[in-house]
């Protein structure tokens, strides 16, 4: 953000100004609930009779989260134009077990001229976008507290040429399956009953594997995931593709006896089985480094 310092005489008149920079920078860690942030102010400009300025500032969290350092630097630095002062505050938050979190960053800088009595020295203001520390992304007594943006939604991103067959199935109901949802909600639970009705035993129309000299280690990849609420249609209702590459291209083609209307809401895959877990191990890995907690939305896309 940038402000304006505006020099006054003793009748109010503005005679002089000065313009302030100030940067902020944080990095959140899906590991820790600690974390740090860098200031930085700057006195980009002045006029001639503001010569110098002298910079106090400090930061604050709202509760439960505490501050480790709430200076940047100790009492005010003295700016001149183009010259900056830099440093780091320090906030901790601890979630107890199953809790979530919402924090919001606060700051204040005291701006001062000497030989001058200040008439508007403090600058106030909130950070709009709120962080969210939590305990609740792992089953109790596993894993460690973290904190995210939880305003911004995330992307679980699939590589066709690391994820080969499944991220060519997510692409392939993407793409052309109009009533595939278009954002995903977490589901902390239990997946298998999900993973039971699209691709196991309670499906009306059981998976059949393919010829397994043809299609070594085939496997049934459910999209939307198990782990996920929208997850756990009949599988009988899905649609069932082979994706094959060919000549540096994807193909798909139906399985026999059950044609694409492309009205379907979910795919079943045939999947080469380490394919299958890596893809899974991916978002088990997302929801993990994302903070995903129960019912929270992401997205899921794919790349060559």
């Amino acid at each position: 953000m940038t402000t304006t310092y505006t020099l006054r005489d003793d009748k109010g008149t503005a005679i002089g100004s000065a313009q302030l920079k100030i940067n902020l920078s944080m990095s959140l860690s899906a590991t820790s609930s600690m974390w740090t942030e860098l200031v930085t102010v700057t006195m980009v400009s002045s006029t001639s009779n503001v010569p110098s300025l002298n910079i106090a500032f400090d930061a604050s969290c709202t509760a439960p989260c505490q501050m480790g350092a709430a200076k940047p630097w100790a009492g005010a630095r003295t700016l001149t134009p183009g010259t900056s002062a830099q440093g780091t505050v320090l906030y901790s938050d601890s979630p107890a077990v199953g809790a979530v979190d919402s924090l919001a960053n606060e700051y204040h800088m005291y701006v001062t001229q000497d030989n001058t009595i200040p008439l508007q020295p403090n600058v106030n203001w909130t950070n709009p976008r709120k962080v969210r520390c939590d305990n609740a992304v792992h089953e109790p007594g596993k894993g460690s507290p973290g904190c995210v943006y939880a305003d911004v939604r995330p992307d679980l991103s699939y590589s066709l040429t690391d994820y080969g067959a499944a991220a060519a199935t997510y692409a392939f109901a993407l793409n052309y399956l109009p009533n595939m949802p278009k954002q995903f909600t977490r589901l902390k639970g239990d997946s298998e009953p999900n993973r039971k009705r699209t691709c196991g035993a309670q499906s009306t129309v059981p998976f059949a594997q393919l010829d397994p000299v043809a299609f070594p280690e085939d496997s049934c990849d459910e999209f939307p995931f198990a782990g996920t609420y929208q997850g756990g249609t009949n599988g009988g209702l899905c649609a069932e593709i082979v994706p094959q590459f060919t000549n540096g291209n994807w193909t798909f083609r139906e399985t026999t006896g059950h044609p694409v209307t492309y009205k379907e809401s979910c795919v079943r895959g045939h999947v080469p089985l380490p394919v299958n877990k890596a893809a899974g191990g991916k978002y088990g890995s997302f929801v993990q480094t994302q903070r995903l907690i129960d019912t929270e939305a992401f997205t899921v896309s794919w790349t060559t």
